[in-house]
């Protein structure tokens, strides 16, 4: 679902922000849904036609007045393995309604699902307890089914190192994928870990105001001999952590500083033809 936005409402003086995205509505007496916006309020007013709430929301989703998928288009098709699909869960009017009620969260400025599993991961890497690992599914299944994929900000790995680290050991990743062992839990553990440290040195270099990582050949940061080799093993070990292989986009070749720990640091440069990057021809102009 696509939200747009800012946009607000004047109560009693005061401008309440707000955010919207569309939706198909039934009007009464009608068997025919058009397209309309659907406005949500830092104050958990939710606007459709009509001023409600959340609870509203969820009698107007139940009785079929809003629809949250075309009613006219065809159905989608399911994939046949979870493992091995890149698709997130279906777009349904409960996991809707959680994205709504989280959309209200972020804009009266308090913590996410997604920030919230993001702290619980943190405590679990803390104290890998069994409580906490419970608390850390609690947190992500609370994410909607279908931006769960899009949780970690990982369009290689997607959810999977939180899914790998959430099964069991002896137990499959979603029923059909690998079985999990003791080192996948580690490299999931490591995969967070490396991206802690990309990010914290990528704050260390805003607060100091002046780049402070040294840039190797192919403008790739240098890292510690500790950070390295994490980093080198989670890139080299963890290929089960990587969804099936697609054609990149420019924008993903040319990766942003905290996923550069994700790739190993003995990589070519970016211009190498064994990263998958297109290179001139000579006497042909760069483009």
């Amino acid at each position: 679902m696509g939200w747009r936005g800012p946009t607000y409402r004047t109560v009693d003086g005061e401008r309440i922000g707000g955010t919207w995205c569309h939706v198909w509505r039934r009007h009464r007496g009608s068997d025919e849904y058009f397209v309309e916006d659907l406005v949500v309020f830092a104050d958990g007013a939710v606007g459709c036609g009509e001023l409600t709430d959340l609870a509203g929301l969820e009698r107007m989703l139940a009785a079929g007045r809003i629809a949250v998928t075309d009613p006219a288009a065809p159905p989608r098709e399911e994939p046949t393995g979870r493992w091995a699909s890149r698709s997130g869960g279906p777009l349904t009017p409960e996991g809707f309604l959680a994205e709504v009620a989280d959309r209200i969260e972020e804009l009266a400025g308090r913590p996410t699902a997604v920030q919230r599993c993001r702290e619980a991961v943190g405590r679990f890497r803390k104290t890998p307890t069994e409580a906490n690992r419970g608390r850390l599914r609690e947190a992500y299944l609370a994410i909607p089914a279908h931006l769960r994929i899009f949780c970690l900000g990982d369009m290689d790995r997607q959810d999977r190192p939180l899914r790998i680290l959430l099964t069991d050991i002896g137990e499959p990743v979603d029923g059909d994928g690998p079985v999990v062992t003791a080192e996948m839990h580690q490299d999931a553990l490591d995969y967070f870990a490396c991206e802690d440290e990309a990010v914290a040195g990528e704050r260390a270099e805003q607060t100091a105001g002046t780049p402070t990582t040294r840039r190797r050949r192919g403008g790739r940061p240098e890292r510690s001999a500790g950070g390295a080799a994490m980093c080198r093993r989670s890139s080299a070990a963890s290929s089960w952590l990587v969804a099936p292989a697609r054609r990149k986009s420019h924008a993903e070749q040319v990766r942003a500083p905290w996923q550069r720990c994700r790739t190993a640091v003995d990589s070519p440069g970016p211009l190498s033809p064994a990263r998958g990057l297109r290179t001139r021809r000579p006497g042909r102009p760069a483009r």
